[in-house]
């Protein structure tokens, strides 16, 4: 199982506490630290991707497993995700 795959699987054990409340809390807890994660390292890695492989959109999407027009999008959202 991927590291990412088992903390899909911790949090899916959140919604089982016996007490909702903590369990919730825990969620947002989780989700707050992910969402620190991909503003420190989303648009870092989309930058670069999009400046190493500027002509190779189809190899980007293959890579993230998706159409080159959904991978085009990720990238642009990423490398902006910060900008205010």
């Amino acid at each position: 199982m991927t590291l990412l795959g088992q903390v899909r699987e911790r949090l899916d054990r959140l919604w089982l506490e016996d007490d909702s409340a903590r369990g919730y809390a825990g969620m947002l807890r989780a989700c707050s630290e992910l969402e620190a994660i991909v503003a420190e390292t989303g648009p870092e890695a989309a930058c670069s991707l999009a400046r190493e492989h500027d002509e190779a959109m189809d190899a980007i999407a293959e890579a993230l497993g998706t159409t080159e027009e959904v991978a085009c999008v990720r990238l642009l959202y990423y490398e902006h995700l910060n900008w205010r």
